[in-house]
């Protein structure tokens, strides 16, 4: 989306937020405890609605469960109400609420609206919330993908691979918490992070600065293909991280080797572990893909319509579209002021506003520089490969 009210994009659904800045969850269940957890930091949450009779007799989390007819039968103009249940029951909750009178985006929103809860939490109590972000401390892989999405294989060739000082991720991620005050997905990435020879440092001092800034995903993505040490173990079972373990042993050799020890080590010391198989890669196919006959607004169209929703920050420079930063890395594309938003600026509340807008997708260009050779993130991109076809000899 191309700014056209830069730092006020949202002062209208904002002026609201000021006034009302109290919430219900609709959901007393997995998702909504869930909820409650991710809105922790703003202390805002005043109780449930669920049609479970025992659980409003009880309560949840030390809050109060609501009968739905309590807000359905009267208009709740104190509360906003989050619906924190699945997809088919939030449908249904939806229908409800609208027929009693509530507005979606305004009165209520769903849990996987991360737009108006980022916007909420600015108005309603000045802090900057970011759905998630990666830190990369080294490119270095000893995988060499041929569709890698960081592009590790122009990497290799152009021998552009960096590999960051403890004091230099210090500093990226003591400025992007003096922005931001929650991120529900911290993720630290690679590259093959456990080949940073100081990952147990960065993580000890993630872990031991900003752990209640970061909810309950705080974690490592492995290839599969390195087992961790018992050092490496330590520190993320201190730190309750989340390792989510690729599936390549299909078109990796050593990944069907290790694979399996990877996975015993981390139930060895109790850890967190996502066993994380794809049967294919979206493909963003930029050796092919050719946007530039698009207009402007053609591209910002093109933009909203891929939705990716990774970004990535280093050197203060918080990117909107991660594989954008990736490919201005890697030498594939050339960076541009449009492409980032500048965390090393004075923070003020406008500035707040403008980040806000910027994570949300608002630039001045209206997309990402990548977006004029790229097919697009998963949602709106049908191109697959197979899953991490190795280019020269596998290992």
């Amino acid at each position: 989306m191309k700014w056209n009210n830069k730092g006020y994009q949202f002062d209208e659904i904002g002026k609201l937020f000021e006034q009302r800045k109290r919430i219900m969850i609709y959901g007393a269940g997995e998702q909504g405890i869930y909820l409650l957890e991710k809105l922790n930091f703003l202390n805002c949450v005043d109780g449930f609605i669920d049609q479970d009779t025992e659980k409003q007799r009880t309560g949840i989390c030390g809050l109060p469960v609501l009968e739905p007819d309590a807000v359905l039968n009267k208009r709740d103009k104190v509360h906003l109400i989050i619906i924190g249940t699945n997809q088919h029951n939030a449908a249904e909750i939806k229908k409800a609420l609208v027929l009693a009178g509530y507005s979606e985006g305004s009165d209520f929103w769903s849990c996987e609206d991360e737009k108006t809860t980022a916007v909420f939490a600015l108005y309603a109590y000045g802090k900057v919330y970011l759905s998630s972000s990666c830190l990369i401390p080294s490119t270095v892989c000893n995988l060499n993908c041929e569709k890698c999405l960081n592009f590790t294989p122009a990497l290799n060739t152009f021998k552009r691979h960096v590999t960051k000082s403890v004091e230099q991720l210090r500093e990226e991620v003591d400025l992007l918490f003096h922005w931001v005050d929650f991120i529900p997905r911290f993720q630290i990435s690679g590259g093959e992070p456990l080949l940073y020879p100081y990952f147990c440092e960065i993580v000890e001092y993630v872990g031991a600065n900003y752990r209640d800034k970061i909810g309950d995903r705080f974690e490592t993505v492995l290839n599969g293909s390195v087992i961790p040490t018992d050092q490496q173990c330590l520190v993320m079972k201190k730190y309750d991280v989340l390792a989510i373990v690729d599936d390549y042993t299909e078109n990796v050799p050593i990944c069907s080797r290790n694979r399996k020890k990877i996975i015993e080590q981390l139930v060895r010391f109790n850890i967190r572990m996502e066993d994380n198989f794809v049967p294919e890669w979206f493909d963003l196919d930029i050796e092919h893909m050719d946007n530039s006959q698009l207009s402007g607004e053609e591209m910002a169209a093109y933009f909203d319509n891929c939705g990716n929703p990774w970004n990535y920050f280093e050197k203060g420079k918080l990117y909107a579209c991660n594989f954008n930063s990736f490919a201005i890395k890697a030498g594939l594309i050339a960076e541009t002021p449009d492409d980032y938003f500048d965390l090393n600026a004075e923070i003020t509340p406008s500035r707040k506003k403008e980040l806000v807008e910027f994570i949300l997708g608002y630039n001045n260009r209206g997309y990402a520089g990548l977006c004029r050779h790229c097919a697009g993130w998963a949602k709106s991109n049908p191109k697959c490969v197979p899953v991490a076809v190795q280019v020269g000899e596998n290992i």
